[in-house]
């Protein structure tokens, strides 16, 4: 998987090219985040449905949105000192906590698609929160279709509640 891409190429999706940078879906993303900024309830499918063509993409990007809008609303779970793991090794490849350019600090929270880790990274010596797919979801081609939705929708979103998405790839 690419580290990154320019945000002006348009990508294939479906068979067909969009381009994630559409001012009709960045300009229906805004209008959504302002709705639950103010604690409504907006209608999905009104904003689904406002250009038919890229309903999937705003679909897709909406999900993300509701995903991290949600996290930033609940109470965070109770961190363990320590990563609850069998045997308390962390399930990364090449042990002792590194991952590429990651040093994993410790296990944030879990959820559907993989574990979220405080990291380091070396090469900038800065503090990051560190996604990491499962295992499992690693071998379904939708999941991790899903997963690179998700990075690309929340890397348009500029807020100062939503941490920005730096980089995807893989290890």
């Amino acid at each position: 998987m690419a580290a990154s891409q320019d945000s002006t190429q348009t990508r294939s999706r479906g068979g067909a090219d969009f381009d994630p940078d559409d001012p009709r879906i960045v300009s229906t993303v805004r209008d959504y985040l302002e709705k639950l900024e103010t604690g409504q309830i907006p209608d999905r499918d009104a904003f689904i449905n406002r250009y038919p063509e890229l309903s999937t993409e705003i679909r897709d990007c909406l999900d993300g949105l509701e995903l991290v809008h949600k996290a930033l609303q609940t109470e965070p779970p109770p961190r363990p000192a320590a990563p609850a793991f069998p045997g308390g090794d962390l399930p990364i490849p090449g042990g002792a906590g590194l991952l590429g350019d990651f040093r994993i600090l410790r296990e944030i929270g879990r959820g559907g698609m993989g574990i979220v880790y405080e990291a380091e990274q070396l090469s900038l010596g800065r503090r990051v929160a560190l996604k990491v797919m499962s295992f499992v979801a690693t071998f379904d081609s939708r999941q991790l279709q899903r997963f690179r939705n998700e990075a690309q929708a929340a890397a348009q979103l500029h807020h100062t509640s939503i941490v920005p998405v730096y980089a995807v790839g893989s290890e």
